[in-house]
């Protein structure tokens, strides 16, 4: 059954612990940096979570893939392809409902694209991971870690001067990377550069947002401003730059907003500036607008030498994140991940490393979450989406990846809510947001697909609820 409205639809165990300011240990379910299981743990499903917001089908989850569409419908009339191979759907499915039954979102495939952010979240995550690892784990305990932002050029600048522009700003960069490690205070960790458009004018702000450690950095903060001042002939004084000391436990805020993927080409397309839209991406395509430096860089190397990587991880007791370390994954030779995490760049379920030619490739599940309710899901990815052959990948006789993956989920949620799997139990807590994103006439960027069974569930809870409802108000009168 398809909905035919498009809606919006550590080091080992606690060995390289550091401990957060104010942070009580007894809340934590994550110890330290621990080495945990690389991927998805199905065996969570169904265990109590904290929700805090969000899901597959709510609008609040939305926000990347609806900003995607917009630029992908950009790229079409531009004659840039922003779709993966050109064209193509993905899915994603609710994993643990019973056998031929499926509840899912089908939606246009992107290109791994730093211009789109359901693309480029994958990328700000790890580097916020790598970056956050770093700090707690790595960073000398003389050192704080300071964020930086101060402006690339002396003006902002039309879409024909991008590209010149770009190199410009990472001279300019290079040569204030340069004098503040020089000066002995510290060390450039992590940049980034931004480049926020105005519609009004068609022009764009180049600056940086930096991450650095500086040593002493209270005693040393008036030297420290001198230096940085010194080093920005093309900036106004002091108040030309910002620098602010992050407190432990601010700094998973501090360095998500300074990773965060890039809202250039969103700006550009939601204003329908078609031209400067083609300019903007010949110019930038094939740009690195991040660095990576110094002890960041050595912490990395060393992670990949010994085959583990940090990675953001929410705890189930608090629905807080933290950083933990996790083992690479390791690709089978049907290019699925043998730990059952999903392949890099495929949040959304988007890329594999090489392109498949067959329908329906199943490649992976997400992290469980904690949905409304609080218990974790999971979906399961499926690229190269074709509903015409749905049946063979929930097949019983085939006996495929997809239903190997759902038959997990939903055993571990019998076992972990210690209840037979009951369809309307299981789907209780999604069902407003799900029936209101079939509903929705604002979001187009996913279509909802659900079997029959699904649908008459969710509508009969609907009902139900609402029956309650009236009987409470009517107790009231």
């Amino acid at each position: 059954m398809r909905i035919s409205r498009e809606c919006a639809i550590g080091d080992d165990r606690g060995s390289a612990k550091k401990k957060v300011q104010g942070e009580e240990e007894k809340a934590r379910t994550l110890r330290g940096h621990e080495l945990i299981e690389g991927g998805v743990n199905l065996s969570k499903i169904g265990t109590d979570a904290v929700y805090t917001g969000g899901f597959k089908f709510a609008a609040g989850s939305l926000d990347h893939r609806e900003q995607t569409q917009i630029v992908m419908e950009m790229g079409d009339r531009v004659g840039v392809s922003l779709r993966r191979n050109g064209g193509g759907k993905s899915a994603q499915f609710l994993l643990g409902l019973p056998d031929g039954e499926y509840l899912g979102v089908v939606y246009d495939a992107p290109a791994h694209s730093k211009h789109l952010p359901s693309s480029a979240i994958v990328d700000s995550k790890q580097a916020s991971a790598n970056l956050l690892y770093y700090v707690e784990a790595e960073m000398p305990s003389s050192c704080g870690l300071i964020a930086l932002t101060f402006p690339a050029l002396s003006s902002r600048v039309q879409v024909e001067d991008i590209k010149e522009s770009v190199e410009t700003a990472f001279t300019h960069y290079k040569s204030v990377k340069h004098r503040f490690s020089k000066s002995g205070f510290g060390g450039f960790l992590y940049a980034q550069l931004e480049m926020a458009y105005c519609k009004d004018d068609e022009t764009f702000y180049l600056h940086f947002h930096v991450f650095l450690e500086a040593r002493n950095y209270d005693a040393n903060k008036s030297s420290i401003l001198d230096v940085l001042n010194e080093s920005m002939p093309w900036v106004d004084g002091h108040s030309g730059f910002k620098l602010k000391k992050v407190a432990p436990r601010d700094a998973i805020r501090f360095i998500s907003y300074g990773t965060k993927p890039s809202q250039t080409a969103v700006s550009i397309a939601a204003a329908g500036h078609d031209s400067t839209f083609r300019d903007y991406y010949d110019a930038t395509s094939g740009k690195r607008l991040t660095r990576t430096e110094n002890g960041l860089k050595a912490c990395l190397a060393t992670l990949r030498a010994t085959g583990r990587r940090a990675k953001l991880q929410r705890c189930d007791s608090t629905g807080d994140t933290h950083v933990v370390l996790v083992e690479k994954v390791c690709m089978s030779a049907g290019n699925t991940p043998t730990t059952g995490e999903t392949p890099h760049s495929s949040l959304d379920g988007t890329e594999q490393s090489e392109a498949q030619t067959n329908s329906n490739v199943y490649c992976g599940s997400s992290p469980a979450a904690p949905a409304p309710g609080g218990r974790l899901l999971a979906f399961g990815f499926v690229q190269n989406f074709n509903e015409q052959q749905l049946p063979e990948l929930l097949s019983r006789e085939k006996r495929g990846m997809f239903y190997k993956a759902n038959e997990e989920a939903r055993l571990a949620w019998e076992r972990n809510t210690k209840e037979k799997f009951e369809l309307e139990s299981f789907l209780t807590p999604l069902a407003f947001e799900v029936l209101a994103a079939i509903k929705a006439s604002l979001f187009k960027s996913y279509t909802v697909i659900l079997s029959p069974k699904v649908y008459d569930s969710l509508r009969r809870i609907e009902a139900s609820i609402a029956d309650r409802r009236r009987q409470w108000a009517d107790n009231l009168m």
